[in-house]
């Protein structure tokens, strides 16, 4: 799935709502000030009044941040899906996701994740911890059964990587800013692993 990770869509984002030029740096980082409390379970609709009352905008009736704003900016990343398959054929898969309440819903409903089937789900809005606290890589440890050597985790940040590194995990550092190499490497790279 393309989320806003390695594209402009952030900027389309603040532009639709009316944020200024001159401070969408301030916006940023106003609402990176939230994020963590976002995907640790709280509701991200609670940012718009504060953000009404920073920024001197108004949100139009029943405009919600989580589906208006961010959600119709996901997009399919097909790229993917064939290593997914690939995985699935020998070895059990698993998420380990940093969402917003009600994200990971909205993800299904919109089949952006195709039809997989997940042994493991571990959503941060819903254990209360999200990448790179370590805690949540015990928690995923624990669901999956398996030792920490035997994970194989892909992520699109540094510091995700750097997490589940740190958790004993095997990694691999997918490229967002071009889903078709990365996934294409990916693909080389599990096949390498698994001879």
């Amino acid at each position: 799935m393309e989320d806003f990770s390695g594209s402009g869509k952030w900027k389309i984002f603040m532009d639709e709502i009316h944020i200024p030029e001159a401070q969408q740096i301030d916006f940023t980082k106003f609402w990176d000030s939230y994020e963590q409390e976002f995907c640790r379970g709280k509701d991200v609709e609670t940012i718009k009044p504060l953000i009404e009352k920073h920024f001197n905008v108004k949100f139009p009736d029943n405009y919600s941040i989580l589906h208006d704003g961010i959600m119709s900016r996901f997009a399919e990343n097909r790229t993917i899906w064939p290593v997914v398959k690939e995985v699935q054929k020998t070895h059990k898969t698993g998420l380990l996701t940093n969402m917003y309440p009600g994200m990971l819903n909205a993800i299904h409903a919109r089949k952006l994740l195709d039809d997989f089937t997940w042994d493991v789900t571990v959503d941060s809005s819903v254990v209360g911890f999200q990448k790179p606290d370590p805690e949540i890589y015990q928690i995923a440890e624990e669901k999956a059964g398996v030792k920490p050597e035997e994970i194989f985790f892909i992520d699109n940040s540094a510091k995700n990587i750097e997490g589940a590194q740190k958790a004993g995990w095997q990694t691999f550092h997918y490229d967002a800013t071009n889903p078709e190499k990365a996934s294409k490497d990916l693909m080389e790279v599990w096949k390498g692993l698994h001879k």
